[in-house]
């Protein structure tokens, strides 16, 4: 049996998951196995799997129907197939640093936890800076955080905790959201220490706009938000129902003119007020979602 199953979902990236698989080749910790969890793809990807030639065991999981299930069900597919002590989900857009595996393998033999590792984010643009400082990144190295900060991009844990909250929520669909209601689950079963471990970095080459990004926001609140806030009312370090059904805060949304100021002017200010100015524009279009108002 192997110490770790890494997961890796994919779907019609092939080239993105080739370079991610070839980063685990030059892993100084080497017990492990890789569960590819192709998810529909029509690229090409299970003939360049086929052909792969890699040190390690590769598993190539598919749905039964080869169709696209979103996320969460196609990360499942790999965690009903988990045999290792320990699962590692990394995004197969992520080229993983030589030391991940054991950077990740050192916390955990040390301490019962959630091991969230670093995401280095290759291209500079204003999306990306603002990620970087949110989350897990206002947080030194080997610090406990938030649990709400867990993301799967990369991120290591037992297995069996996995196995025991029934894997991420299949009925989530679409962006956002999946791995925060896991993270709750987790939390509230085991109240496992969440770590960030930012030595167990991987590199990723994202090259995701503000635009993109506020339109999956508003994805996000008019589709998963609710549903979180509906199977979990409790749960309020998401976001708060009550804000955003403020009666206040819908007669701003109505308005829009410091938004679309805002969203005109950003790009002139300085980092720290220009990531200020895109989390208000990120509320806003999360807000606006889970309200129903339209652009």
């Amino acid at each position: 049996m192997f110490t770790f199953d890494i997961i890796i979902p994919t779907y019609n990236n092939k080239d993105e998951l080739l370079w991610c698989l070839a980063s685990l080749e030059g892993q100084t910790f080497t017990d492990f196995r890789v569960l590819v969890c192709v998810n529909g793809s029509t690229d090409g990807t299970l003939e360049a799997l086929a052909a792969l030639q890699t040190s390690f065991q590769v598993l190539v999981l598919e749905h039964p129907d080869k169709q696209n299930h979103d996320r969460p069900a196609n990360r499942n597919l790999g965690i009903s197939n988990l045999e290792a002590p320990f699962t590692l989900l990394l995004d197969s857009d992520q080229a993983a640093d030589k030391n991940l595996v054991l950077k990740h393998h050192e916390l955990l033999s040390k301490q019962d936890c959630i091991s969230v590792g670093e995401v280095i984010y290759q291209q500079k643009n204003d999306w990306n800076t603002y990620i970087a400082s949110r989350g897990k990144g206002k947080f030194t190295d080997l610090t406990q955080i938030p649990f709400q900060y867990l993301n799967t991009q990369n991120v290591a844990l037992m297995s069996t905790y996995l196995q025991q909250v029934g894997g991420f929520d299949e009925k989530i669909q679409g962006y956002g959201g999946d791995d925060t209601e896991l993270a709750y689950r987790l939390w509230q079963k085991f109240q496992l220490p969440v770590i960030y471990n930012q030595k167990a970095f991987s590199n990723d080459d994202q090259v995701k706009s503000v635009n993109q990004a506020l339109a999956q926001m508003y994805d996000f609140g008019a589709n998963n938000l609710p549903y979180i806030h509906q199977k979990h009312p409790e749960f309020k370090e998401i976001f708060n129902v009550a804000i955003l059904k403020n009666k206040v805060v819908n007669t701003f949304l109505a308005n829009g003119l410091l938004y679309n100021s805002i969203k005109n002017s950003y790009k002139i200010f300085p980092s720290t007020i220009k990531n200020t100015c895109i989390h208000y524009l990120v509320f806003y279009n999360i807000c606006k979602g889970f309200n129903g108002v339209k652009d």
